[in-house]
């Protein structure tokens, strides 16, 4: 609810046109005999799931995102925003299934010459605004930041995103230039170079607060690499394993084991971090940084539960709190009359145990009930992979 707490009474919940109309005590709507009635008496319903830091490398990873209950996702700049776009639309028109995309488009560094499909280098003010411009042409909803050697012109960036109504996320360390600057939030807590190498220091959680900036940890961006290198075979679990294609293989499986003792060290100090934050004061919003793997948000969740917070600030972080971050709190991330009938209805009580996030029985997208079954044959039958040189390559399994 809206509260940010459990009804734990039973409760019906009627959606018509896509949101919510009406929620009361189970038993007591008043409907006609044309509306479907779904009995899932026993089970929790949670919003629909929210994943702060995408990279949409691969088509596959949309399908499998809807798969596990995520019905809004942020892409942090990935393989081009025109090809992202144009995802976006096809998924709103209903013409290919996946969660609310929410884009950024490209990210921006700071100066130099590598600009590319994902990534935009912007060296003054003409070419901030050709930036800005081009982004916002495509329908960006957001601007993500990178490092910068140009701490001005990259104030600069800030203050121009926010003239558009764009919040700023930042990458990892944030200098005080930029936070001065207003930016709006930081992606990761790892290493940086800056203050929040390994574990944040009391003087940037009181800096963070007082700034009223967001953290997405992304504590399973690190903790997958251990876990893949640990136990390669979860890969093939078969829950989730038909929705990963060739190039989702492999890029779960690129690093080899010498990386697992950093990759541990960094998940260690990101949980810590987490926690410190989230005692401080700072808003602490869900995000994976692991697309290849279609659970990732779910074993976020855990981690957050695992460095010190409880299971319902942890699904809070994935819903209510990402729903701030994104400025949407009015359409989705709870379960609210007028809001979308985002809801992801689960076999047990994921308070008792996170783990049970994973544990659905169905996922509702705007008044719409998932084929999820139909989603384990669409990867193999749809999914391609951009290659580096734009040109598109099949995902099917039989490559």
């Amino acid at each position: 609810t809206g509260t940010g707490e459990l009804v734990g009474e039973p409760a019906d919940v009627l959606t018509d046109g896509g949101r919510i109309v009406e929620i009361g005590p189970a038993g007591t709507l008043d409907v006609d005999n044309g509306v479907r009635v779904v009995d899932a008496d026993g089970r929790t319903a949670i919003p629909g799931l929210i994943d702060l830091h995408s990279h949409l490398w691969d088509d596959a990873a949309l399908t499998g995102a809807l798969f596990n209950g995520i019905t809004t996702l942020r892409d942090m700049g990935s393989t081009g925003i025109a090809r992202l776009a144009g995802f976006r639309d096809a998924i709103d028109a209903g013409i290919w299934p996946g969660p609310r995309l929410v884009l950024g488009g490209v990210q921006f560094w700071g100066t130099g010459t590598m600009t590319a499909g994902g990534g935009y280098m912007v060296s003054d003010d003409s070419s901030r605004t050709r930036a800005t411009d081009l982004v916002g042409a495509f329908g960006t909803d957001y601007l993500k930041t990178r490092l910068f050697s140009d701490w001005a012109g990259a104030a600069k960036l800030v203050e121009a995103a926010h003239k558009r109504g764009w919040p700023v996320s930042g990458h990892i360390g944030l200098p005080l230039p930029l936070v001065a600057a207003g930016i709006d939030g930081m992606e990761h807590l790892g290493p940086s170079g800056f203050r929040t190498d390994e574990i944040v220091y009391n003087d940037v959680v009181q800096l963070f607060g007082n700034a009223n900036m967001w953290i997405v940890p992304t504590v399973i961006g690190y903790s997958s690499v251990v876990k893949v290198i640990d136990n390669p075979s979860m890969l093939d679990d078969p829950e989730t394993g038909s929705l990963m294609t060739p190039f989702l293989r492999w890029w779960a499986l690129r690093l080899p084991p010498n990386f697992r003792v950093g990759y541990e060290r960094f998940a260690h100090h990101t949980r810590t971090s987490a926690l410190k934050l989230y005692e401080g004061g700072v808003t602490i919003a869900a995000g994976s940084d692991a697309p290849v793997l279609p659970w990732a948000l779910h074993a976020e969740l855990e981690e957050l539960v695992a460095a010190g917070l409880s299971p319902l600030a942890a699904i809070n972080a994935a819903t209510q709190r990402a729903a701030q971050v994104l400025g949407a709190s009015d359409e989705i991330g709870t379960i609210e009359e007028g809001k979308w009938a985002d809801l992801v209805i689960l076999n047990a009580d994921p308070l008792e145990d996170i783990k049970k996030t994973r544990d659905i029985w169905m996922v509702i997208k705007g008044g719409v009930e998932v084929d999820r079954e139909l989603l384990r044959g669409w990867v193999g039958r749809s999914a391609s992979v951009v290659d580096p040189d734009g040109s598109r390559r099949d995902g099917n399994n039989d490559d």
